[in-house]
């Protein structure tokens, strides 16, 4: 099933809501960006939720709910220190949420992850991301 960018955004901004963040604001990432997204603080009522509608589109609910409690993580935690370090405490924030919301979508995303973990080609691409999730217990 294709997700459509609405449904993208109420379930962003819902969440954000039932996790007490700021409100959103969406803005489209340039088309060749590797990433689904990213967040960016504006203030302490708002944050840019960038997102790449071109494959977001293409994922299953579980990963687009998965990278929407992701990104919300980040806004929660807002940690100083590493890449690898904010990366690990986003995804582990969005796994526990997913595990007490998602449980199916949460078993799903773990056995996916695992896989993509053992991947040669991800690893090249997202070195830091790579080193925060093999640090994650449900990964291993």
């Amino acid at each position: 099933m294709k997700n459509n960018e609405e449904q993208f955004k109420t379930l962003a901004s819902y969440w954000c809501g039932k996790l007490d963040t700021p409100f959103p604001i969406f803005k489209r990432m340039n088309k060749k960006s590797k990433f689904l997204g990213a967040v960016s603080q504006v203030n302490k009522n708002n944050f840019y939720f960038h997102y790449n509608f071109r494959v977001i589109k293409y994922i299953d609910f579980g990963e687009l709910i998965m990278f929407i409690l992701h990104e919300i993580g980040h806004v929660k935690n807002r940690i100083k220190g590493s890449y690898v370090k904010k990366e690990y405490l986003a995804e582990t924030f969005a796994l526990k949420l997913m595990k007490k919301y998602f449980p199916k979508e949460y078993k799903k995303q773990v056995k996916d992850w695992k896989k993509s973990l053992k991947n040669k080609e991800w690893q090249k691409m997202f070195p830091d991301h790579y080193k925060a999730f093999k640090k994650i217990r449900e990964y291993n």
